[in-house]
């Protein structure tokens, strides 16, 4: 009797609570690239919700993103007036070689009595640009060299060419029969010039005049220059998604470098403005994996230990 009860009231419960579109309710705004990208080309989409604030949102994890990828995705929430609106910053690649094609995003609120409030946002497109196929970047094919007519003049400077070849060779000969000591290169190790360039920034004070992507970019480049002298691979020229692919092909796991690059990424592409404490915390991010991903030296046993006399 109990079970029975319980299955009634559950099936009685469930009923009543229904999916109903949030059309005139919840307000969501789409804005996507202005332009068309190219293959691999990272760039952001914000999704932003404006509801009454009796309702309570449905946070999804990921969202919907068709022929793209998403690489990151954050929410952000500000409340004024009875009302609420979020803002959802999302960082995709495309993985298609004709067009990128975004869907509609469902988003959910659950309202007050129960019921689940749907509310969609606008599917669009954006052209994928092969670089290749650019017209104006191919550059027309010169013309043929012609040899001219004045030979004379031609072979007076081919041995004019021909005597300064062979005083270069004597000069030479010379040089190499005198010894110069030169002074070898003084290379700092690259964590010493890294946690250098770092300090530097910090006392530039981007941070306290507002300055946030100047900052974000200076710090992400010298942790990026560092990775790159540490573990010998290309780091500048390469996206999050491939650098951290190269290091992981070459089996090198760095802590804290996805979210690093990531928060990097929303302040230099997709126009979010963090505050103060998050930049800090930046920087000190770059230090700790600086100094974690060090190679430590190990002293040789007698330098530890001491020697006998």
């Amino acid at each position: 009797m109990l079970a029975a009860a319980t299955i009634v009231l559950v099936w009685s419960s469930g009923a009543r609570s229904e999916i109903r579109e949030a059309a005139g309710i919840v307000h969501v705004a789409t804005e996507g690239p202005a332009d068309s990208v190219t293959v691999g080309q990272r760039f952001p989409v914000v999704y932003t919700l404006s509801a009454p604030d009796s309702l309570t949102p449905v946070v999804p994890e990921n969202i919907e993103a068709g022929n793209c990828r998403v690489v990151s995705l954050s929410w952000r929430e500000t409340r004024a007036e009875g009302m609420v609106e979020r803002t959802a910053s999302a960082l995709m690649v495309p993985v298609a070689l004709d067009s990128v094609a975004v869907p509609p995003v469902a988003f959910d609120f659950v309202a007050p009595d129960g019921d689940t409030l749907r509310a969609w946002s606008e599917g669009f497109e954006v052209p994928i640009r092969r670089i290749a196929l650019v017209s104006e970047d191919i550059r027309p094919l010169k013309s043929q060299w012609e040899v001219p007519p004045d030979y004379v003049r031609w072979a007076l400077i081919a041995l004019g060419a021909m005597a300064l070849a062979a005083l270069i060779v004597w000069w030479a000969r010379r040089r190499r029969a005198r010894v110069v000591a030169v002074a070898p290169e003084i290379r700092l190790p690259p964590d010493v010039t890294a946690l250098a360039e770092l300090e530097k920034i910090e006392s530039m004070g981007l941070v306290e005049r507002g300055e946030f992507k100047s900052y974000y970019t200076m710090v992400a480049d010298v942790l990026r220059r560092y990775l790159g002298a540490r573990f010998d691979v290309e780091s500048m020229d390469r996206t999050t998604y491939e650098l951290l692919d190269e290091l992981e092909r070459g089996h090198h796991h760095v802590d804290g470098l996805a979210s690093f690059l990531s928060d990097a990424d929303l302040v230099k592409f997709a126009k979010f403005r963090p505050d103060a404490p998050s930049a800090q915390r930046l920087i000190e991010s770059a230090r700790a994996i600086v100094v974690a991903t060090t190679p430590r030296v190990t002293p040789p046993a007698h330098a530890a230990t001491g020697t006998e006399s």
